[in-house]
């Protein structure tokens, strides 16, 4: 109980001063993004919105700047020796991949057992699991998680 869940990839936590996150691409596109080397969603496409730039998934990115947390938000990166440009906060999607995440557990499909939170900006972000989950994929995730171990993802 108390768990927290959101629909966008990359949060406030994922671009600090003090650590440098790494963002890869891959594949021919769609693209598997992983953080740190753990993926964190498929995207059909990566559209850079500063102009005069554009998309290379054979480059390795650098978070830079705060992303906004929510779906279609800005989020930061840039190459080793590049400005910091942007692009948009995908949502969380492993349709088609769903062998990919190390771990996934099965969330109630009843909405009355998750509060919305923090939704001061963007509505339907970001929810709170009011009781506990029933599924048997919890006992695979370590009961303490540490900085680049590889995320929990929740299926509705």
């Amino acid at each position: 109980p108390g768990s927290r869940w959101r629909r966008f990839a990359f949060t406030q936590k994922h671009s600090v001063w003090w650590s440098e996150h790494t963002l890869t691409y891959d594949g021919p596109g769609p693209y598997v993004v992983q953080l740190d080397g753990n993926p964190v969603t498929v995207v059909q496409d990566v559209h850079i919105l500063d102009d005069g730039h554009t998309f290379d998934a054979n480059l390795t990115y650098i978070t830079c700047g705060r992303p906004e947390q929510f779906v279609g938000g800005r989020i930061y990166l840039k190459t080793e020796d590049g400005p910091c440009l942007a692009t948009q906060n995908p949502v969380i999607n492993f349709a088609g991949f769903e062998h990919i995440p190390t771990h996934v557990i099965e969330l109630p499909s009843d909405g009355n057992l998750f509060r919305e939170i923090d939704n001061n900006l963007v509505p339907e972000e970001m929810f709170i699991l009011l009781e506990g989950s029933a599924s048997t994929s919890c006992n695979n995730i370590p009961d303490v998680t540490e900085e680049g171990d590889p995320p929990v993802f929740g299926r509705l």
